[in-house]
């Protein structure tokens, strides 16, 4: 669950405010419930351009019974070339639990995409990122980089269609964590 408001400082500023809940579970085993709350800026270089932040906290009753109060912080630089086109690159920190185990990932993600509308009812994407991270608990280090790409064709009213391409590619301190992996739904 989100929830966000936004409030206009001026014509080039905006605060920004953002609460978010979520909640892992496994069966056996424990359960994860994080807070997020950040505040943040977004403010405008040029009408195009612009600067995106947020910081906050993660509030996290962890698996191990224990609550974190975890800082996260994202920046961003936007570029929204012309109304069919946008460029996007993001540095985020954070812990977040983790979807396939009952811990916590302290990580650090530099991240772009490319998204341009082709033709009225075609878009694709292009992405990439690399981040680093540690898991809590367990002296588990990885590094994980990749590369996407996606179409999206409007078939009808709210009906789209998707072909997505995606690698990702896994190193760790730990021999049997490391892989490659392509997907493709």
């Amino acid at each position: 669950m989100r929830v966000s408001l936004e409030d206009a400082l001026s014509s080039t500023a905006i605060l920004l405010f953002s609460y978010d809940l979520a909640y892992r579970t496994f069966d056996p085993g424990e359960d994860a419930l994080t807070n997020t709350l950040t505040t943040g800026l977004r403010y405008y270089l040029t009408k195009q351009l612009y600067l995106e932040g947020n910081t906050g906290v993660d509030i996290i009753d962890s698996y191990d019974k224990r609550t974190y109060f975890e800082p996260l912080v994202n920046l961003s630089v936007i570029d929204d070339v012309d109304r069919n086109t946008r460029i996007n690159i993001t540095f985020s920190h954070r812990y977040s639990t983790v979807a396939y185990q009952q811990n916590l990932f302290n990580y650090t993600q530099i991240s772009g995409s490319f998204n341009r509308q082709l033709l009225k009812k075609l878009a694709v994407s292009l992405n990439g990122f690399y981040g680093e991270g540690e898991y809590i608990g367990a002296d588990i280090k990885d590094k994980l980089t990749g590369v996407g790409i996606g179409f999206v064709y409007d078939i009808w009213h709210n009906i789209k269609g998707t072909l997505n391409y995606n690698y990702t590619r896994a190193l760790s301190n730990v021999d049997t964590r490391e892989y490659a992996r392509i997907r493709y739904p």
